[in-house]
């Protein structure tokens, strides 16, 4: 009886959960998908200058002027386009993805 109350456990919880649970290594950015980019943003108004560089796997990220830390940005075709260049981004700032929803980007003077 009790093997059987273990394993009626052991099934509800594995449909209870979801596989991403399980994961190993989980992403802690989720690139943005262009409908959560068309969304209302939500967030802080931020102006971060910088430069855009490739991340490992191969996404666009801000990285500040003072080199201590880099942002996710939502527009990923907009940003490509200043790849390794200097520039100020005006953007609604996710702090808890470390993502910016561009409003604006520009080279820096």
């Amino acid at each position: 009886m009790r093997l059987l109350s273990i394993l009626v456990a052991a099934i509800a919880l594995s449909v209870a959960l979801p596989a991403a649970a399980f994961a190993a290594n989980p992403r802690p950015h989720p690139r943005p998908t262009p409908q959560q980019s068309q969304q209302t943003r939500r967030g802080s108004l931020t102006f971060v200058s910088g430069t855009i560089c490739k991340g490992t796997e191969g996404e666009v990220l801000l990285r500040n002027a003072s080199d201590t830390g880099l942002f996710w940005l939502d527009d990923q075709r907009r940003a490509s386009k200043y790849l390794g260049k200097q520039v100020s981004v005006t953007g609604v700032l996710d702090a808890a993805n470390n993502l910016i929803g561009i409003l604006t980007i520009q080279p820096a003077d």
